[in-house]
């Protein structure tokens, strides 16, 4: 058995173990599903991202309903509904805090 100490076209260093007369190829792992089998032989990071479905998706960034928000986007507590909180009946962030908060403040009075 020897071993092989390598970089790989990312610059990440990597080690080969090789045991004289064998060899494993993706397709002899009998477990292994198509997609890991296709990770194991993919050429880059790039065919490995490919293989798994990454950044294939149809996702719409935008501010319709059915689009994801960006990462920088922030909600307003107006914005943001909810289901009263009995006995108040607001129904957006906003208005549930403003009722808690007189709830509190007419626990707190003497």
């Amino acid at each position: 058995m020897g071993a092989e100490v390598f970089t790989d076209d990312d610059g990440k260093t990597k080690v080969r173990v090789v045991i004289e007369g064998m060899s494993v190829k993706a397709n002899d792992i009998t477990d292994a599903t198509t997609v890991g089998k296709a990770v194991l032989t993919a050429a880059d990071g790039a065919a490995a991202r490919t293989a798994i479905g990454a950044g294939t998706s149809n996702l719409i960034i935008g501010s319709a309903a059915a689009n994801a928000a960006a990462g920088n986007h922030t909600h307003t507590a107006t914005t943001i509904t909810s289901t009263a909180i009995s006995p108040g009946t607001a129904t957006n962030v906003q208005g549930i805090l403003a009722e808690l908060a007189a709830r509190i403040t007419a626990l707190e009075t003497p």
